[in-house]
């Protein structure tokens, strides 16, 4: 880290749609890093909207969607325990759901995703801790999800603009303490 211009780091915990196994995410590991002073940005990435093309995909059924989206907070917090990310008792922490960008034309996959989104936050909060969304600033758009049953207590929005990464061109700063 004394290396590093970065303190926080993203970690995917799991999920369907997560890329690899990371055999290296152990709550050991995990001890060790925030020893060194890094934070960390708990994140699961499972099934997406019923209208994507993501090969796990949630219902397109409100009540079925919430209760899958309940589901995976479970999922999610059993591996932010493991990983010592919270407290013994699944509270005390934030965990992110990476919710990839989708065709937000039909009004029903929109509900499916809002019906999701609000099982995860309400299954967190039961647990006593926070609820985080990942996703596109502009697809389906967060800001249709501020004011659905459970809204998320935290967004963390996504816009590329941009073919290409281009540092200089998207005016990236490094913050540094």
């Amino acid at each position: 880290r004394a290396d590093s211009p970065y303190r926080i780091v993203n970690l995917y915990l799991g999920g369907s749609l997560r890329f690899c196994d990371n055999e290296r995410l152990t709550a050991g590991n995990i001890a060790a890093l925030a020893a060194q002073g890094w934070t960390f940005i708990p994140t699961w990435v499972g099934p997406q909207a019923p209208c994507s093309d993501y090969r796990s995909r949630f219902s397109s059924e409100p009540g079925e969607a919430y209760r899958q989206g309940a589901a995976e907070a479970q999922a999610a917090l059993a591996a932010a325990q493991s990983l010592g990310l919270s407290e013994a008792d699944g509270s005390g922490t934030i965990l992110y759901y990476d919710l990839e960008s989708f065709d937000d034309a039909g009004d029903s996959c929109v509900a499916a995703a809002q019906a999701f989104v609000s099982g995860w936050t309400e299954r967190l909060h039961a647990a006593g801790s926070q609820s985080g969304l990942y996703g596109s600033a502009c697809n389906p758009g967060l800001a249709r999800f501020a004011s659905i049953a459970a809204p998320p207590d935290a967004i963390w929005a996504a816009q590329w603009n941009r073919q290409t990464y281009d540092r200089q061109g998207l005016g990236v700063e490094v913050l540094r303490p």
